[in-house]
């Protein structure tokens, strides 16, 4: 799991590193050329939503996730170890649900042959990286909440 995190962090790495790239060329071609590329926004776009999703995985074996944990710290022991039991079943859940309806999306943009309009980027493969993300974060907080099931807090 850990081999797995470590590759989707490093091409979330290199997409970062593609966006900044082509966005800081565009700019370039912009604003003293006046010539940008038509396509650069678009791939922009692409590297960006790639690198968010590609590290939730990470993120969630981190537990950097996003919370607001001001009602966690007023309960007691119990009622702490209650919530989290309740965010690490929706996070497994609702990461399954995400993976399903990802899955149905980027079916239906294959069997449309649906494109980006300046590239020409296949829809089903941006559309691809919901529920490879979903699923690698969901597994992974089954896993920490399975392995921390000692501890009972998940």
């Amino acid at each position: 799991m850990v081999t797995v995190c470590l590759i989707l962090s490093r091409v979330s790495s290199v997409l970062l590193a593609v966006g900044v790239t082509i966005t800081t060329i565009n700019v370039i071609l912009r604003y003293i050329f006046a010539a940008p590329w038509d396509w650069a926004d678009e791939l922009t776009t692409l590297t960006l939503v790639g690198l968010v999703l590609l590290v939730l995985p990470l993120i969630e074996a981190g537990g950097g996730h996003l919370r607001v944990d001001v009602l966690e710290r007023s309960l007691g022991e119990r009622g702490r170890d209650i919530i989290r039991w309740v965010q690490w079943g929706l996070t497994v859940t609702l990461s399954g649900f995400l993976v399903y309806l990802g899955i149905q999306v980027s079916v239906v943009n294959f069997r449309l042959v649906s494109e980006t309009t300046a590239l020409g980027f296949p829809l089903w493969l941006s559309y691809g990286v919901i529920p490879v993300s979903f699923f690698f974060a969901g597994l992974t907080r089954l896993v920490l909440g399975l392995l921390r099931q000692k501890e009972r807090v998940p």
